[in-house]
C-alpha cells in the first residue's frame, strides 16, 4: 500500500496544473498557436512562439454522458434525499465518462519561410469508462426487473493510460493552396489499464426465480511499481517509467482558395509497448460443483433443511464460490495497446475579412469503440488583436454544448480563455461537458491578414498624401 500511495502522489504532482488537448473551441481560434493540435497542417498567425510551464496552457476537459447530480439528489423540506429510480431512468442504454489531460512542460514554434517547426514535451493522461444502464440498475433495483429479459453487460470497459510525450511538428506550404503537416511523437508509458474483453449475463426464471449467471472479463494492467511489494522509493518508480516505449503520429493537410478552406487529419495514431510489471487478470464462470449447469452458475436457492441440520453445509457453499468464479493473475513479458486516435474533417468559409464560419466532423477511436461529434463555429478578429470564437458541438446523447473563446493576441504575448460548454458554469454538477482552457503564450512576428495589409497600405498612402499637401 505504501508503494501505491507514493505512486498516486507522484501522479498528482505530475498532472498539476491540468491542461486538456482536445478542447474544440481552441482549434478555431486562428491566433492561438495550439489551434494545430487537431491538425498539424493548420497555419499559425505568428512567426515564433514559446509556451512555458504553468503559464502556457491551463485547462481541463471532462465529458460525462450518463450520471447527473440533479438526478441522484433531490432537495425537499426535510432535506436532501436520494432519487434512485430517477437516476436509473435518466441513464442511457450506453453511457460514458472520459477525460484527456495534457501538461506541457515546454512548447516552441518557429517559421522558416514555407516551413514551420514546433516542439513540445509534456505528460498526458487519458481515461474512458464505458458502462450500460444495467451496471447501476441491477444492483440498485434488483434482478426482478430482468425477469422477461436477461440483464446483459457486453459494453462495460475501462481504458486509461498515462505517458510522457515528446513531439516534433513540421508544416510545409506546398503552394498558394495546399499545405501538409506531420508531427511524430515519441512516447514513454507511465501506467495503463486496458479492458481486453468483458461480458456479463444474468437470467431470472419467471416461474421459479432461479438465477443463471454467465460472465467473463479480461483486463491488462501495467504500473511502474509492484503492488505486492511493501517497500518503494521514488528513484525506483522513476526508473521504471522508462521501460515502456511507444510512438504515435499526427498527419494532416489543408487547402485554401479565396474565401474557402478545408482540412483533414488523423492525430495520436500509434502504440505503446508496456513492459513494466505487465499483468493479465482473467475471470470467467467455471464448473465448481452443485450449482453449475451447462456453462453457467445456476442458483436455485439454499436448502433450508440442510442449512439447519448440517453445520458444514453453509461453509461448503461459501468455499465453493471461488470455484465457480475463479480469478487468474498472470505476469506477462509485455503487451501492446493503441493510443486513442482522433480523425477530423473540417471546412471554413471567410464571408468577411477576418470573420469566418466553420464546421468539423470528428471521431475518437478508443479500443474497438468510436465516438463521433460534430461542431459548427464562428470566429472573428477585431481591432487586429481581439480574437473571438463561438461553437456548438453535438456529441452522442449530449446536445447542449455551447462553446466560447476569447484571445487577446498582442505582438509579444497572447492571453486566451476558452470553453466547449459555457453553460456548465451555471450547472457544474449536472453538466455533461465541463471544460476550461486558459493561458499565456509568448509570441512575436505577427502574420497579418490581407485585410490588415490593405489597411496599412491605405494608411501609408493617406500619410504620403497629407505630407505632400502640407509640406
Amino acid at each position: 500500500m505504501k508503494r501505491l500511495f507514493l505512486f498516486i502522489v507522484i501522479l498528482e504532482l505530475a498532472f498539476l496544473p491540468l491542461s486538456a488537448q482536445n478542447i474544440r473551441t481552441t482549434h478555431f481560434m486562428q491566433y492561438n498557436p495550439y489551434a494545430d493540435l487537431l491538425n498539424p497542417a493548420t497555419e499559425w498567425k505568428y512567426a515564433n512562439y514559446v509556451g512555458l510551464p504553468i503559464f502556457t496552457n491551463l485547462s481541463i476537459n471532462i465529458e460525462n454522458v450518463g450520471m447527473a447530480y440533479k438526478n441522484i439528489v433531490k432537495q425537499t423540506d426535510q432535506g436532501k434525499v436520494l432519487t434512485i429510480n430517477k437516476f436509473i431512468d435518466r441513464l442511457y442504454k450506453n453511457n460514458r465518462l472520459n477525460f484527456d489531460i495534457n501538461e506541457p512542460f515546454l512548447t516552441f514554434g518557429k517559421k522558416f519561410g514555407r516551413l514551420s517547426f514546433s516542439i513540445s514535451e509534456g505528460v498526458r493522461m487519458q481515461g474512458y469508462f464505458f458502462y450500460p444502464q444495467t451496471f447501476f440498475k441491477l444492483p440498485l433495483q434488483g434482478n426482478m426487473n430482468y425477469v422477461d429479459e436477461p440483464a446483459e453487460m457486453d459494453k462495460l470497459s475501462v481504458y486509461a493510460m498515462a505517458y510522457n510525450e515528446l513531439s516534433f511538428g513540421f508544416r510545409y506550404q506546398i503552394d498558394d493552396e495546399w499545405a501538409i503537416g506531420v508531427r511524430p511523437k515519441f512516447l514513454t508509458g507511465i501506467a495503463n489499464l486496458h479492458t481486453k474483453d468483458s461480458y456479463f449475463k444474468l437470467e431470472t426464471d419467471p416461474t421459479t426465480y432461479a438465477m443463471r449467471l454467465n460472465y467473463h472479463t479480461h483486463v491488462l494492467m501495467s504500473l511502474p511499481l509492484d503492488l505486492v511489494e511493501d517497500e518503494s522509493s521514488v528513484s525506483e518508480i522513476v526508473e521504471n517509467i522508462f521501460h515502456n516505449y511507444g510512438f504515435s503520429i499526427d498527419l494532416g493537410t489543408t487547402w485554401q482558395r479565396d474565401e474557402w478552406s478545408a482540412g483533414i487529419a488523423v492525430c495520436d495514431l500509434g502504440f505503446i509497448r508496456w513492459k513494466n510489471h505487465p499483468i493479465s487478470y482473467y475471470s470467467a464462470t467455471a464448473d465448481g460443483g452443485t450449482f453449475y449447469d451447462g456453462d453457467a452458475f445456476y442458483y436455485t436457492g439454499i436448502d433450508a433443511f440442510r442449512f439447519v441440520q448440517d453445520k458444514n453445509y453453509i461453509h461448503e457453499v461459501e468455499d465453493s464460490l471461488k470455484e465457480y468464479f475463479p480469478f487468474e493473475k498472470e505476469e506477462l513479458k509485455g503487451y501492446t495497446t493503441a493510443t486513442y486516435a482522433k480523425i477530423t474533417m473540417e471546412g471554413h468559409y471567410e464571408y468577411l475579412p477576418d470573420q469566418r464560419v466553420s464546421a468539423m466532423l470528428r471521431g475518437d477511436i478508443i479500443g474497438r469503440r468510436f465516438i463521433p461529434s460534430f461542431t459548427v463555429a464562428w470566429d472573428a478578429t477585431f481591432a487586429r488583436f481581439v480574437n473571438l470564437c463561438a461553437t456548438y458541438t453535438i456529441l452522442p446523447n449530449s446536445y447542449a454544448n455551447i462553446g466560447l473563446g476569447i484571445g487577446l493576441a498582442c505582438n509579444g504575448f497572447q492571453f486566451y480563455v476558452a470553453t466547449d460548454n459555457v453553460l456548465a458554469a451555471f450547472e457544474q454538477l449536472s453538466s455533461k461537458n465541463i471544460s476550461i482552457q486558459t493561458g499565456i503564450v509568448f509570441n512575436w512576428g505577427k502574420v497579418f491578414s490581407d485585410k490588415m495589409i490593405l489597411d496599412k497600405e491605405k494608411a501609408a498612402v493617406k500619410r504620403e498624401a497629407r505630407r505632400h499637401t502640407n509640406p
